[in-house]
């Protein structure tokens, strides 16, 4: 375990939501990922990668780790505009206004997340990467945006139970404790 998971995730976190002992695509070069996207990411995404890897937070909840577009060879910066395009596709042909420019332009939604494959989990690139505000999409009920929300944030208030997110979509439910971290290994099955 890298020291810098460690230093970063909070012990809450940890102790709500043990990690896996062996974490899959968890490791790896983030500076040719951030140099491939074109920018910093957010320390504690970082860390929650570096401790736990790919995996799903009680069979709903995904944060996405670069390190599996990595592993089979593809360009990160190509994956991550392809899933960011996902709202261009919302907007034409589901005829969602978008409020927001969308990666990679200046600014744009950057998803790094999602709830039950429907719901997304954004950041909003705009100033400090520690900073960015967090931005939720409900397919239902559109866009909430929250500034001072850190990825991690919502991840410990969806395990403690306390999620005033996803109670206003009505999503809480998908979160019963207690919860477990099931990695992802890269294997069918």
């Amino acid at each position: 375990m890298a020291p810098f998971a460690e230093a970063r995730v909070s012990d809450k976190l940890r102790e709500l939501l043990p990690p896996p002992e062996q974490p899959f695509f968890a490791a790896g070069d983030w500076n040719a990922v951030e140099a491939a996207i074109g920018t910093r990411l957010p320390a504690d995404y970082k860390s929650f990668i570096g401790l736990y890897g790919a995996g799903c937070i009680s069979r709903f909840l995904i944060i996405q780790s670069p390190f599996i577009w990595v592993a089979h060879g593809r360009n990160v910066g190509q994956e991550w505009a392809n899933w960011a395009s996902m709202y261009h596709d919302f907007a034409k042909y589901g005829g969602q206004e978008i409020p927001y420019a969308i990666f990679p332009q200046p600014g744009g939604l950057l998803p790094f997340g999602s709830v039950a494959d429907s719901h997304f989990l954004n950041w909003r690139m705009v100033g400090d990467p520690e900073r960015w505000p967090f931005v939720y999409y409900h397919r239902d009920k559109g866009f909430f945006e929250i500034n001072g929300l850190s990825a991690m944030d919502f991840v410990l208030e969806a395990v403690t139970g306390c999620p005033p997110l996803l109670v206003l979509t009505g999503s809480e439910s998908l979160f019963e404790l207690p919860l477990r971290f099931a990695p992802y290994t890269g294997e069918a099955g």
